[in-house]
């Protein structure tokens, strides 16, 4: 089950370790966190991450979003984790219909 959220969370950015108290897998990951706005950045950003994530702190995705406000679009999970998500039947549908709508929105 997902859901598309508004901009919500802390706003802190910072990097943070993910529930299981590692920290984040990518040493480039405190460069994605909502609190280093990247100004060239100006494609719409689709952002889906699980509540239940253990590796990646769900704030990190909210900061993000509220970071880049409407150019970003969040999908929160539940029950997926940090690696079902990729496979879910619903997630992949979300993701497609966003990158078709903004193809099309393009070409108009």
């Amino acid at each position: 089950m997902h859901q598309q959220v508004g901009v919500s969370g802390n706003g802190s950015g910072a990097p943070v370790p993910g529930r299981n108290g590692r920290k984040p897998a990518s040493p480039r990951a405190p460069d994605l966190t909502g609190a280093r706005r990247h100004t060239d950045m100006r494609a719409p950003i689709l952002l889906v991450h699980d509540t239940d994530d253990d590796v990646a702190a769900p704030s990190q995705a909210r900061a993000f979003a509220d970071a880049y406000g409407p150019q970003a679009r969040l999908i929160e999970t539940t029950g997926l984790g940090h690696r079902r998500i990729l496979a879910d039947p619903e997630v992949i549908a979300s993701a497609v219909e966003f990158v078709m709508s903004e193809t099309l929105a393009r070409r108009v």
